[in-house]
């Protein structure tokens, strides 16, 4: 089989397939969409599959209203990849919605002590502001020169 009939046979299976258009919605990276082909026994690239996508686009005019799904496959991917829920709407949250303001994540590798003793509150200040505008260059020469002290590449070095 060629990765364009992979990639052809791949969308025919998708447009019929209640299970594969729902995986097919979960995907959040483009690079996602190969990996889950090779999960079903499809090999194709992300190229192949964009391509064999605009092919099957190609009959349709620039500016023409995009033909309406027919499938309940085809509607559901055409309908929204994304949702979002007000907390308070979500009956099974009501329990903790009072607990979540106290919800904070740290991933196991995060090193709070160590942050907050090499936090400098000038980093913070100065983490907006563009690299073009007037004045950065001496800013970041002055916050950095410590950093230096000893460095043979050091701007600072002398």
């Amino acid at each position: 089989m060629t990765t364009t009939s992979a990639c052809h046979e791949f969308l025919d299976l998708a447009d019929h397939d209640l299970e594969i258009a729902r995986m097919m919605r979960a995907i959040t990276d483009p690079a996602e969409l190969p990996l889950l082909g090779q999960r079903l026994g499809f090999a194709f690239d992300g190229e192949s599959i964009m391509a064999a996508v605009m092919e099957r686009n190609a009959d349709q005019e620039p500016g023409e209203e995009p033909v309406q799904p027919s499938s309940p496959v085809e509607q559901a991917m055409a309908s929204a990849l994304h949702y979002e829920f007000e907390v308070g709407d979500v009956a099974e949250l009501a329990p903790i919605i009072d607990d979540l303001p106290k919800l904070r994540l740290r991933p196991a590798t995060a090193d709070l002590d160590r942050f907050r003793s090499e936090f400098r509150a000038e980093d913070y200040q100065w983490a907006d502001e563009s690299p073009a505008s007037p004045g950065f260059q001496a800013r970041y020469d002055e916050i950095m020169a410590p950093h230096w002290t000893g460095s043979t590449d050091s701007p600072c070095a002398t």
